[in-house]
């Protein structure tokens, strides 16, 4: 058996799983991301650092800029490329529409834009309709799962329109913020081979604890053992670790909306992990 948590990161299709009720925190930036609103992003740095990023754009290495959201600015922001295989794809291309990271608090600790600490700008990556992604978000929003908020957006750098994109709040400490009120539990972003399978002894390099003070990984290694030992036909303790409605929920969204970018996928990876009070979303 497969289970699952919050989901994320992927080239077209990006989704969240469903979490139960919790109190969750109006902040600020969520007026950014109204639908009927394309934002205005400008980003200015310097030219020799922004030429370091075309020309290694793989190395996905921060550079220092200044970053101004529909008038509102923030000075010394982390930006920098990011993807997998929609950033190689771009890279080995004449294009240089690349997907971005901007990271408020990268160089200055607890900087934030409206109390948004990340977002990504996504490039739509063999999207020719700039709607896949978008869409899903919006489905899975309408069946009350907590996915992140998404708003289109025209990107500027150094003063010229660099494209059009998707902007998506990034799953990090104000989205559990927003969602569950609090950033106290343990984020754990799952790289390529996650397949929660058991294995006695190891620190599971595949997991990465993003958020949280669990380093050694115990509550993370107790749910996998507990989800691998499930008798046949029985649930064993599963629901004392895990929020089992969630997990199914998320399979079943991304089974529907066709993305293998995540646990269904054969890459197994792109999702995450989040442990709330001792149990897994």
């Amino acid at each position: 058996m497969k289970a699952k948590i919050i989901s994320l990161c992927l080239c077209v299709l990006l989704l969240s799983s469903a979490i139960p009720a919790f109190a969750a925190s109006e902040l600020e930036y969520e007026k950014l991301f109204e639908k009927d609103h394309i934002l205005k992003i400008e980003i200015e740095l310097s030219e020799s650092d922004f030429q370091s990023i075309l020309e290694n754009p793989t190395a996905e290495e921060y550079k220092s800029a200044t970053v101004t959201v529909d008038g509102e600015t923030v000075e010394n922001v982390g930006f920098r490329t990011k993807g997998n295989s929609s950033l190689n794809s771009v890279a080995k291309s004449d294009s240089e529409r690349y997907s971005f990271r901007i990271k408020f608090d990268k160089y200055v600790k607890g900087q934030r834009l409206l109390g948004l600490d990340e977002l990504v700008v996504n490039n739509m990556f063999s999207d020719p309709s700039y709607m896949r992604e978008y869409l899903s978000y919006e489905v899975m929003r309408e069946n009350g799962v907590a996915v992140p908020e998404t708003a289109f957006a025209n990107i500027y750098i150094n003063g010229e329109l660099y494209g059009f994109y998707l902007c998506v709040e990034a799953i990090d400490d104000s989205f559990l913020e927003r969602v569950f009120g609090d950033n106290d539990g343990n984020l754990y972003k799952q790289e390529i081979g996650s397949s929660l399978l058991y294995e006695a002894g190891s620190d599971y390099p595949n997991s990465e604890l993003k958020n949280g003070n669990d380093t050694e990984k115990t509550g993370l290694k107790n749910m996998i053992e507990v989800l691998n030992e499930m008798p046949d036909g029985e649930k064993g303790g599963i629901e004392e670790v895990l929020d089992v409605e969630s997990a199914l929920q998320y399979i079943a969204a991304n089974t529907v909306l066709g993305n293998y970018d995540s646990y269904n996928g054969s890459n197994l990876q792109n999702f995450y992990l989040y442990e709330h009070n001792g149990i897994f979303l």
